[in-house]
């Protein structure tokens, strides 16, 4: 018998402030990086459209899905490793409909084509208690939205050779 307002609060402040499109990216040689592919699943399409904006910058091609249910059913119909144009990290934001990015990454890490994947959660959420239980589901790193360096750092880092 309540109403209650939700607000997404980066997509408030990209109308807000009109977030711009100029700052450029600083991470040093990125060359084995380019031409690889990522998957950005964010339910903000600011948040897509930054992270985008990010990875272009670095010469990385990207799929996108607005949830962890929609990254799933992407990512089972794009294939693993051997498909044509694989998907070899998942940048995923943890609070979203549907499925959140703790349960994709908990997906992920028990499908036998998928769990070796580098999931990066880049979270607006900050704290110890994210980072504990983004450690218990699998993910390889948790990064706080939203600095642009940072993230290409991430993704450079992930996307390194093993």
């Amino acid at each position: 018998d309540e109403l209650i307002q939700i607000l997404d609060v980066e997509k408030v402040l990209g109308e807000v402030i009109a977030l711009e499109d100029t700052t450029d990216v600083d991470v040093g040689d990125v060359g084995h990086v380019a031409g690889k592919r990522v998957m950005v699943v964010d339910d903000s399409s600011v948040a897509r459209h930054q992270t985008a904006r990010t990875l272009d910058q670095i010469g990385v091609g990207y799929v996108t899905a607005r949830d962890g249910r929609e990254a799933l059913e992407l990512l089972r119909a794009i294939g693993g490793e051997g498909a044509d144009e694989p998907v070899e990290m998942v940048i995923s934001d943890i609070e979203m409909p549907e499925m959140d990015g703790y349960s994709l990454t908990r997906e992920l890490r028990q499908d036998p084509v998928w769990s070796e994947i580098y999931i990066l959660l880049h979270t607006s959420l900050n704290g110890a208690i994210n980072a504990e239980k983004a450690d218990r589901v699998g993910a390889n790193a948790v990064l706080t939205k939203f600095v642009p360096d940072e993230l290409a750092k991430a993704v450079v880092a992930g996307l390194e050779p093993h």
